[in-house]
């Protein structure tokens, strides 16, 4: 799901790793399915608008325990719906682990989880990075370790000889997201966050002759994202709940040298 990418900067770098290809195709669920993740939405999300009275230009530091819940809604009738948790595992300067943990309607629910450390992270990216910080992002990360898991089979770690390729890919796919916008400064209110100074801009991305416009709402008091509110064309992805500790590592790297299938 392409357009994830297009969040701000600091989470653009993982969710290449969970999902791809939206500006390709419009994935489909059926009814049952989509009321089975709006259901586990629910019980996640903010009851009422979460307040966030800080300046939007400020980024939360990043920091070990923070997490935040996204929720993907494709806008054609039986669109997809994507539940999505990030999750800060540990942060030493700029070498980061994060966790994401996926539940997609058009894969019947099933559980995806990826697990993945990165070199040259970008924790102190601005809010709405223009061309030259994007450009800065992918001179620098680089894909150490991932590990992935699908529904209930095994989990599964990327060799080494790979992790090159995930690196250059994931650059390839930053690479073109560009802010086209300046930023202008707003209040907004979602069902689930209220502020009076969301930084909104528009961006593009052009991967593979494809390419996707869209506007983001952000704010810097968004751990992890900086991200309220995504919209294109297709769909809109909300976050709809986050915190600032308390995130939970379910999936682990195997012992160097044991090897994983």
């Amino acid at each position: 799901m392409l357009p994830h990418f297009l969040a701000p900067a600091a989470f653009i770098l993982l969710l290449l790793l969970t999902s791809c290809g939206g500006l390709r195709s419009t994935p489909t669920a059926d009814p049952h399915a989509q009321q089975a993740i709006e259901n586990m939405a629910a019980k996640i999300a903010f009851k009422n608008p979460q307040n966030i009275n800080t300046p939007g230009h400020v980024r939360i530091p990043l920091a070990k325990g923070q997490w935040v819940t996204t929720l993907a809604r494709y806008k054609n009738h039986d669109g997809d719906r994507i539940l999505s948790t990030t999750k800060v595992i540990d942060v030493q300067q700029d070498l980061v682990t994060l966790e994401v943990e996926n539940f997609t309607a058009s894969q019947k629910g099933e559980r995806n989880v990826t697990l993945v450390q990165i070199a040259g992270y970008p924790v102190n990216l601005p809010v709405g990075p223009d061309q030259e910080a994007i450009k800065a992002i992918t001179s620098q990360a680089r894909i150490l370790r991932m590990v992935t898991q699908a529904g209930d089979n095994p989990p599964s770690e990327m060799p080494p000889a790979y992790l090159q390729f995930a690196s250059n890919l994931m650059k390839d796919f930053i690479n073109p997201a560009v802010r086209t916008t300046p930023i202008s400064t707003q209040p907004v209110e979602t069902p689930y966050i209220r502020t009076r100074d969301a930084k909104i801009f528009d961006v593009e991305v052009s991967v593979l002759g494809f390419k996707d416009t869209g506007k983001i709402q952000a704010h810097g008091g968004v751990p992890v994202n900086n991200q309220v509110l995504y919209e294109n064309t297709d769909q809109i992805i909300y976050t709809i709940a986050y915190g600032l500790k308390g995130a939970k590592q379910t999936l682990f790297f195997p012992p160097a040298g044991t090897g994983m299938q």
